[in-house]
């Protein structure tokens, strides 16, 4: 399974990519949230973590995700 995490706090990032590693899981790490819809047309992702908290610029990038998964219903 493949999971691209999207946080801009760098701590944070690399202590779910480590676990996720453990695991078994391709990570895939961003920390600019507005990069994460090209990442997204590019690569295929089972799940997709996200910061949403005030000022990561997560809900911003997920509005563009939504878009581009429902244009491509």
């Amino acid at each position: 399974m493949n999971v691209l995490v999207v946080d801009p706090e760098e701590g944070a990032e690399l202590q779910l990519k480590e676990v996720l590693s453990q695991e078994g899981y391709g990570v895939t790490c961003l920390r600019e949230p507005l990069r994460a819809p090209e990442e997204i047309r590019q690569n295929r992702f089972q799940l997709i973590v996200l910061d949403v908290s005030p000022g990561s610029g997560g809900a911003e990038s997920l509005a563009v995700k939504m878009t581009f998964f429902f244009e491509t219903l």
